[in-house]
């Protein structure tokens, strides 16, 4: 690709991880209280339920890893076998889960609360991988945050400029990701579990910059 479809696809990942700071949000601060955009916390809820015997329990949460499977195992398929636009899905798939979460009562199991971001959110990752040729995620931060900090260690330590792209680029990513998570946060606090719907706001401002950046960029 050339500098400017580069350009173009960095700016649709920094708005996607907008997106998934956003959505990423409410489970933590809700009904939920965990991450619903990985799954070590699953995995290991399953693991402490099984030993504790929690039968009901465990199921629940092994449903949800498995929706999270099936989400990366769906992505995979459609955009080896299919002409789908995956990013254009992504974000209908990501504003759908937005409204199941509002619609979704509280007082239901945690697990079951986390399905529609297990399912939303890893399509959403399948989509955004990445720009400049740095392989990226758009819905948690660990690695972002890892590969970030090499890179400037690397500039400011070593001295080796040459990892500047990488380092603006995972720097830029995490702070829109955190940037989504504010904007969460705000409508959070004013409209409750309604401030899930306000997602369509980034979606929008993604889905932009996604077929309108660039005529060289959105598939």
């Amino acid at each position: 690709m050339n500098e400017q479809t580069e350009r173009a696809k960095a700016r649709a990942h920094y708005a996607a991880a907008a997106v998934g700071g956003f959505l990423g949000l409410y489970p933590l601060v809700s009904a939920a209280h965990i991450l619903g955009s990985a799954q070590t916390s699953n995995l290991i809820e399953i693991v402490l339920d099984a030993l504790l015997g929690n039968v009901q329990t465990c199921a629940l949460h092994a449903l949800g890893a498995l929706i999270y499977v099936f989400s990366i195992t769906l992505a995979t398929i459609l955009e080896r076998r299919t002409k789908i636009n995956l990013k254009l899905l992504a974000l209908i798939f990501d504003f759908f889960s937005a409204v199941c979460m509002f619609l979704t009562p509280p007082s239901l199991p945690v697990p079951i609360y986390l399905y529609p971001t297990f399912f939303a959110l890893p399509f959403h990752w399948c989509a955004f991988k990445g720009a400049y040729g740095f392989v990226s995620a758009t819905i948690f931060s660990t690695n972002n945050l890892r590969m970030f900090v090499s890179a400037v260690a690397e500039i400011t330590i070593n001295g080796d400029r040459s990892f500047s792209t990488k380092a603006f680029f995972f720097g830029f990513t995490l702070l829109f990701y955190h940037a989504g998570i504010v904007f969460a946060f705000v409508f959070w606090k004013i409209f409750g579990s309604a401030g899930f719907l306000f997602s369509l706001i980034p979606i929008l401002i993604c889905a932009f910059f996604c077929f309108f950046g660039t005529n060289n960029y959105g598939k």
